[in-house]
């Protein structure tokens, strides 16, 4: 005798993925996401606590969130058990208004890159002011006006290999001039068609 089963799975939205999207909503746009659980068990939910401290607007539905920009508040948060979150949060915290807290950056120096360093590269080279002290990062945000904010009439990033800190400067490029993002291959390894996301929800950046 054969035994014959049939299975049927839904498999849950990730999170991570999610949150580079939800940044760039809130601050400044407008996206749902559908198949992201809001029961979820990921960390990187967290993303949602976050940009509701910022002042978007959340739509929270059965299998899918809106989130709309609204506010640009500063905001504080302890990334010590979702630290891929940080670099996106240090876009994030650019635009707002005030200073911004991120705590468990120490865990940064251990990815693909030292993603710490990527980080504090890109905003001196945006003249942005922040601190490092220990397990945190302080960074200064500035203004963000009614279309997008024009912090320097062009630039060029580095990815460093590393897959995040693409993804975290192509979010942030959406509100610069000219900007030229080189090593974007390396999305890859966690998400594949984030460029043809980017491109289909409007986005424009010179690639190399």
């Amino acid at each position: 005798s054969h035994l014959k089963s049939e299975l049927e799975l839904t498999v849950e939205g990730d999170w991570s993925s999610a949150s580079f999207w939800f940044v760039a909503a809130a601050i400044n746009g407008d996206i749902t996401i559908d198949g992201l659980s809001v029961n979820s068990l990921q960390p990187d939910r967290a993303i949602l606590e976050i940009v509701d401290q910022y002042g978007a607007e959340l739509c929270i539905y059965d299998d899918s969130v809106s989130v709309k920009s609204s506010g640009s508040n500063s905001f504080e948060y302890d990334a010590t058990d979702s630290p891929d979150l940080i670099p996106i949060l240090a876009v994030l915290a650019i635009f707002s208004n005030g200073e911004s807290s991120i705590r468990g950056v120490q865990r940064l120096r251990f990815k693909e890159s030292d993603r710490l360093i990527c980080i504090e590269d890109t905003l001196k080279s945006l003249g942005i002011q922040y601190t490092v002290l220990d397990e945190f990062i302080k960074i200064k945000g500035k203004k963000v006006s009614e279309n997008a904010v024009e912090l320097a009439s062009s630039h060029s990033f580095q990815s460093s290999s590393d897959h995040r800190i693409a993804m975290m400067n192509s979010i942030l490029a959406l509100y610069l001039i000219c900007t030229n993002i080189k090593g974007i291959e390396v999305v890859e390894k966690s998400y594949p068609n984030f460029y043809n996301d980017f491109e289909n929800l409007g986005g424009r950046i010179k690639f190399n």
